[in-house]
């Protein structure tokens, strides 16, 4: 995805006017540079298991793990499930467990409506 400022510098033309278009050679030259750049390392982050005691308990195990990853030991997987005090968890469950241990977090999904 384009910068907002890329985009609006196109659209009203504000760097541009005065430049001259690129040429060719200008434009391999980048393309040369974009090749043989040094990208940052990735990097691993231990991440403890936590094994499922039900079917379906997926995603409290999950929460659990994130938790754990972070440092947060105080709670434990009986205590996730009377927060939820349901056996039908969806993501906002999730969301909200997250939530009420200040874990600063952004769910994305593919999926539109209930899954």
């Amino acid at each position: 995805m384009w910068p907002l400022y890329f985009l609006f510098n196109k659209i009203l033309k504000t760097d541009e006017e005065e430049e001259e278009e690129e040429s060719a050679e200008d434009l391999l030259s980048l393309v040369e540079l974009r090749r043989n750049a040094v990208l940052p390392r990735s990097y691993f982050v231990e991440v403890p298991h936590i094994n499922q005691l039900n079917s379906w308990d997926c995603g409290l195990a999950c929460v659990l793990m994130a938790l754990r990853t972070l440092g947060i030991t105080t709670s434990t997987f009986q205590a996730l499930m009377e927060l939820c005090s349901t056996t039908s968890i969806w993501t906002v469950d999730l969301a909200y467990l997250l939530h009420k241990f200040h874990v600063s977090f952004s769910f994305f999904t593919v999926t539109v409506g209930a899954n």
